[in-house]
C-alpha cells in the first residue's frame, strides 16, 4: 500500500508514538506500506523536527529523518511542478489552507492508495477528492492491509 503521509501523521509516528496509529506502524515495519514522498514533503519535515516546542536533539532530528526515508520512495511529478503549479485538475478542489495543497498532488501524482491526514481542513475534501483518484483517510479509516 502506498500511503502519503501528513507532517502531523509523521510526528505522531515517529516522535509521540501516538497508539492510534499502531496498524499503520505495523504495516510500515513489515513494508506491506510504504511512504510516497516529495523534497516539499521532507523539507516541511525537517523544518518542523527542527521547532523548539519539539525540544529534539539534532541525533533525535536525524533519527527521524532516516526513519522516514528508510519507509519512503519518491514520487516522480510531471515537468514544470513547483509549488506555485502543483499541476492539479483545474476541477481539483481548494484546501482552505494552501500549505495543504501539496498533499494532495504528492497523493494525485503518486498514485497513493491513501493520503491519511489528522488535519481537518484536509479532511474535509475527503469526498471531493475522491472524485478524482484521491482518497483520504483519517487513523480511524486506515486499515491493516
Amino acid at each position: 500500500m502506498k500511503v502519503v503521509l501528513d507532517t502531523n501523521v509523521v510526528l505522531d509516528w515517529l516522535v509521540f508514538k501516538d497508539p492510534r496509529i499502531a496498524r499503520l506502524r505495523h504495516d510500515l515495519d513489515a513494508r506491506a506500506a510504504v511512504i510516497l514522498t516529495h523534497p516539499f514533503a521532507s523539507n516541511e519535515l525537517q523544518r518542523v523536527l527542527a521547532y523548539a516546542t519539539l525540544n529534539l536533539s539534532t541525533e533525535r532530528q536525524s533519527w527521524a529523518l532516516k526513519q522516514y526515508f528508510a519507509h519512503s520512495e519518491s514520487v516522480l511529478t510531471p515537468p514544470g511542478f513547483s509549488s506555485d503549479n502543483l499541476l492539479l485538475p483545474k476541477n481539483f478542489p481548494k484546501c482552505r489552507d494552501r500549505d495543504d495543497q501539496f498533499w494532495f498532488a504528492i497523493a494525485y501524482h503518486g498514485k497513493a492508495d491513501a493520503l491519511i491526514s489528522r488535519d481537518q481542513r484536509v479532511l474535509a475534501l475527503v469526498d471531493r477528492v475522491a472524485t478524482l483518484g484521491v482518497r483520504v483517510l483519517s487513523y480511524a479509516g486506515y486499515t491493516a492491509v
